[in-house]
């Protein structure tokens, strides 16, 4: 200690056995803020102090050696239970000695009267360590477990004298007591209503709609299996909840093993499908060999998130490489599973089980259920989920960004459509930007029967769509051609005979008997023949009505008149141009509108196919007119503002002529992969042009020519998109009476018409 010094002031001499203090009140202190003194209240200063000594005292660093160690837990086995008569006195002879050898009979029984009913005790207090013991299964996503109280199974190793006085109360009998069938779906549905609360999430519209459509029974037991399905797959559906697919790759692709299998589609798509209630099933596919004929067999295993084998078996797929084989043996395997008369349930004579099978177009075996069933009604409801599941998968949601012009020229979506599920757009209503257009399978018998469930179907996706991107919904339907004896066109065939045609002694028949239907039949059948040979061939694909209608005339340019006893009694003759223009107008219409669906899906793929191929981030057709104009030593000096006009205006007469072309080619019906060579020669009639109008006119013509397939696809994507409308169940006059409730006819939701339903049943 040194007085002299001016550092001494501030020592403190401390004697033994003391030390110092902080005293406040005696106390200044002095903050400094952005190198300014202030002083603080007194408050404020014992806060900051406090927080100090705090983080001095605990760091929060867990490396630092003064840090508090977390607890060690210690397993605890919950059903080691120990007997409750094992505590009582050993006079009463109920513990692990029992009774002397000498007890009297009377005795005995007393001790096991005793035992008996302390039994009901034991009972409840090892259920109760047994519930806690499976306390994680309450809140399991595995769908084996099939109850919700547990219970404790006693036996003589656990308590001695138990074989003496139990009576056939096994353990299962024992569950049975403590929980009926019923009591585990609701028990199990609330502590899945728990779990679905804690994301926000809820089933109970949809809930209240499976009650009413399957029943109680059924559908408690399906809402397990759906809120099962939807939670386990939640980590995905939630974060890539707003992805969209990747639009470079193929839809949908596959890389064909277990381990990597990946799946190439919007978000949305899923959650809307698991909050329908559609299983979560995917394609796994293995053992990718060269067939015996052209293509590749692909062993395939359909399986849920939890391992469960739906479907397995083998495909054979018309593709020349391998890497195309899985995306197309999976769209073929959905169209397939997508038709009720390619399953056939077996019955197995020598067990009395059923076995579920799917076959191909050629009724050649693809695939059977892992399992056998029971009973036929087993078979057709697991049939009926696969059937509304592969529908499903087929749903297609369009991002109406991608189909926006990608060049000069490229398809434009219609100016102005009035599609039935309003899809269209008029004026200066922009169709590519935030649109969205949800086409369903409006065919499926939950969908097409219970309008409820469309609805509640349309208000989902309309909550799951981000707010600022507009959802348009389209049922279409699947109908291709159907044959039936009631089509109304043979009325109206009767009716023409009936006002136009002669009898054979030329006087009028009196009325539409039972010859002019007969002969309005028979004339029907052989249109029918005519037609169905012409349109099967070419169902799915796109042709301008022009084409069709000219196919249509010439397939029945080669109709004999019929020559049936009923039609001799007509002059068929003098009306038969009335009949041909008849049957003309009813076909077209056909061969126009059906196959709804299955025309766009094809149109879609392959469009998205074809799209995958070019990069259209570098290509940048305008920059390199510029960079042509910009570059070229052979030009005058010119500023930047002539060399864009220049370069635009030989683009504009590029587009339109590429534009009118493309029309010209799809109306006619050319195959979009066998488009001709494009060619076009540009008027350069400015001198900043002339010199590079080789040069320019080189580049475009090669780029063109590349964007004619993409090009043409996307034009036909569009106009079938423009097209689409809306199906619904079918109603006669009768149901139209006041209270009729079994097919009431309501506006949009039934279609008047007498034709049967026909969901993809035709599809070739």
């Amino acid at each position: 200690f040194d007085p002299q010094k001016t550092s001494a002031s501030w020592l403190l001499t401390i004697t033994d056995q003391h030390q110092p203090r902080l005293y406040l009140n005696a106390s200044r202190f002095l903050f400094y803020k952005n190198g300014l003194p202030f002083l603080p209240r007194m408050d404020e200063a014992t806060d900051t102090l406090n927080q100090f000594r705090g983080e001095a005292e605990r760091p929060k660093n867990s490396d630092a050696d003064n840090d508090l160690k977390p607890p060690i837990g210690a397993c605890r086995n919950l059903e080691d239970y120990f007997p409750l008569q094992y505590s009582l006195p050993l006079a009463y002879g109920i513990g692990p000695a029992g009774l002397p050898s000498n007890a009297s009979d009377k005795r005995q029984a007393q001790a096991k009267q005793l035992k008996a009913y302390l039994m009901v005790f034991e009972q409840i207090l090892g259920n109760a360590l047994a519930q806690l013991s499976h306390t994680a299964d309450l809140f399991c996503l595995d769908p084996a477990i099939d109850q919700t109280y547990f219970i404790q199974e006693f036996n003589e190793s656990r308590i001695k004298g138990f074989d003496e006085i139990q009576n056939s109360l096994n353990k299962s009998v024992l569950e049975g007591i403590t929980e009926t069938v019923p009591e585990f779906q609701e028990r199990r549905n609330r502590f899945l209503d728990h779990l679905l609360a804690r994301f926000g999430e809820q089933f109970s519209e949809y809930a209240l709609l499976l009650t009413k459509v399957d029943g109680k029974k059924v559908a408690q037991e399906r809402l397990i299996n759906d809120k099962i399905s939807f939670l386990n797959a939640y980590p995905s559906i939630s974060q890539d909840r707003a992805k969209a697919f990747d639009y470079s790759k193929p839809v949908p692709y596959h890389s064909g093993s277990e381990q990597e299998k990946q799946h190439n589609e919007p978000g949305i798509k899923k959650r809307i499908g698991l909050l329908l209630g559609y299983p979560d099933l995917s394609f796994f596919f293995t053992d990718l060999h060269p067939a015996y004929g052209p293509g590749y067999t692909v062993s395939f295993t359909l399986k849920d998130k939890t391992g469960k084998r739906w479907l397995e078996g083998k495909i054979t797929v018309p593709v020349s490489s391998s890497e195309e084989a899985p995306a197309t043996a999976s769209r073929s395997l959905l169209v397939l599973m997508n038709q009720p008369q390619k399953y056939s349930i077996v019955h197995k004579q020598k067990n009395g089980l059923f076995q579920l099978k799917l076959s191909d177009k050629q009724t050649k075996l693809l695939a059977t259920h892992a399992s056998l069933f029971s009973t036929k009604a087993e078979a057709e409801k697991l049939k009926a989920e696969l059937i509304d599941w592969s529908a499903q998968e087929r749903m297609i949601v369009v991002e109406h960004l991608l189909l926006r012009p990608k060049f000069p020229g490229d398809a434009l979506y219609p100016a102005c459509t009035d599609g039935g599920c309003n899809t269209g757009t008029c004026g200066s209503e922009d169709p590519y930007s935030f649109r969205l257009t949800f086409v369903m399978p409006g065919w499926t018998t939950q969908y097409n029967e219970n309008l409820d469930m469309r609805r509640f179907a349309e208000r989902t996706i309309r909550e799951e769509t981000p707010s600022h991107l507009v959802s348009k919904i389209c049922w279409v339907d699947d109908d291709g051609f159907i044959d039936t004896s009631n089509n109304p066109i043979i009325c109206k065939l009767a009716e023409l005979l009936f006002a136009k045609s002669l009898t054979t002694d030329d006087s009028a028949p009196s009325e539409v008997g039972a010859a002019a239907c007969s002969c309005a039949q028979a004339i029907y059948n052989v249109f029918n023949t005519a037609f169905e040979n012409w349109y099967q061939p070419i169902a799915l694909e796109y042709l301008h009505p022009d084409v069709i209608g000219k196919g249509v005339s010439k397939s029945f340019s080669t109709i004999d008149k019929p020559t049936s006893d009923d039609c001799k009694k007509f002059d068929v003759s003098s009306c038969w141009t009335d009949v041909m223009t008849l049957m003309t107008r009813h076909y077209l219409q056909i061969a126009l509108n059906g196959f709804q669906f299955e025309r766009f899906e094809r149109a879609w793929l392959q469009w998205l196919d074809a799209n995958a191929r070019i990069d259209w981030t570098e290509e940048r057709l305008y920059e390199r007119v510029v960079a042509i104009l910009k570059d070229n030593p052979q030009l005058p000096s010119t500023s930047e503002s002539d060399r864009c006009q220049c370069a635009t205006k030989i683009l504009n007469q590029y587009g339109k002529a590429f534009f009118d072309w493309i029309t010209d080619q799809r109306n006619a019906g050319v195959e979009p992969s066998k488009l001709p060579l494009f060619k076009f020669d540009p008027s350069f009639d400015a001198d900043i042009c002339k010199n590079i109008a080789g040069q320019v006119t080189n580049l475009l013509n090669t780029k063109y020519d590349e964007y004619k397939e993409v090009s043409c696809r996307l034009s036909i994507v569009v106009d079938l998109l423009s097209k689409l409308r809306n199906t619904y169940p079918v109603a006669t006059l009768h149901d139209c009476d006041d209270g009729s409730d079994d097919n009431p006819v309501r506006l949009d939701n039934t279609a008047l018409g007498d034709l049967p339903l026909s969901p993809s049943s035709q599809t070739t």
